[in-house]
């Protein structure tokens, strides 16, 4: 008997020890204290499917390479533009030779190491030849190229250049100053868009194998503003006059006011223009320099 008390005794002190431990490591009820407020910044869905572009107060053009005479200016087949904003200094293209480049800019008083960023349209060499004026200011230029352009040319770009930025999106790269996305021709084509305040975009093409029209559109949808000039090249030289005509009444109907067809767009587009929406068209080769400010739009 006595053993059966001591075997009892033994079996509560252990189930006592058994609850004491449960207890000890058993997870607290929580204190009454405030809670601890975290701060997020969100961005809302439409500030990404439509971004807010800037506008400036004006934009100065100046063709230095296109394959159409000016006096005793060089001109190549090929195509380069200057644009000049108050934030930055811009060459779209380069033409297809750094000497042609180099004298073009000193005879119309363009200082070349005062360029911020060059934009290449495509990877054609009248377009990239003279790309290698910058070597000497390889790390202070910065050289923006369609993410579809081929593996050598990028390569190239790549070696000689430290600062090169691929680009698939529209993408402001300065204030007011819009590279539009690039498109397919082939090859990968992209486009620049100056945006001035009160007039609208200049549209700046290089050889618009996409379609010039398709860049126009582009344009338009993705920076929400209408076109007041394009200008470039339109790869027109070989087109048939039923496609010309089409394509004016189409960049009309898209209330572009100025078109300006240089470079590959051939003389059919341009007689068309003079013939049809004199209006709309302006004379322009190389040395021709543009200032586009609200009161240059009437």
């Amino acid at each position: 008997m006595q053993y059966v008390r001591k075997l009892l005794l033994l079996v509560v002190l252990l189930v006592l020890f058994a609850l004491l431990i449960t207890y000890s490591i058993s997870p607290k009820a929580p204190q009454t204290t405030s809670p601890t407020t975290y701060k997020t910044k969100i961005s809302s869905p439409f500030s990404q499917l439509f971004p807010s572009f800037k506008e400036i107060d004006f934009a100065k053009i100046v063709v230095l390479i296109d394959n159409h005479p000016n006096g005793s200016l060089s001109a190549p087949w090929g195509i380069s533009i200057y644009v000049e904003t108050p934030d930055a200094r811009i060459l779209f293209d380069t033409g297809p030779d750094p000497e042609d480049l180099i004298s073009n800019a000193e005879a119309l008083g363009i200082d070349l190491s005062s360029v911020d960023m060059v934009v290449i349209s495509h990877e054609h060499g009248d377009h990239t030849g003279g790309l290698a004026v910058f070597e000497k200011w390889k790390s202070k230029v910065r050289v923006y190229i369609p993410t579809g352009m081929s593996s050598g040319c990028k390569r190239r770009i790549k070696e000689t250049f430290e600062n090169v930025v691929e680009l698939n999106e529209t993408t402001e790269i300065k204030p007011g100053v819009i590279v539009i996305g690039q498109l397919y021709g082939p090859p990968y084509e992209q486009a620049l868009a100056i945006n001035v305040k009160k007039i609208g975009l200049i549209l700046i093409v290089g050889c618009s194998h996409p379609g010039v029209v398709n860049f126009v559109k582009k344009a338009k949808e993705d920076v929400n503003s209408s076109v007041y000039m394009v200008i470039g090249g339109f790869h027109l030289a070989g087109a048939s006059d039923e496609t010309i005509k089409k394509i004016v009444h189409t960049l009309v109907d898209l209330e572009v006011k100025k078109i300006i067809p240089i470079h590959c767009s051939g003389d059919r587009i341009v007689n068309f223009l003079l013939r049809e929406y004199p209006e709309h068209y302006e004379r322009v080769v190389v040395g021709t320099s543009l200032l586009i400010e609200e009161k240059s739009a009437s």
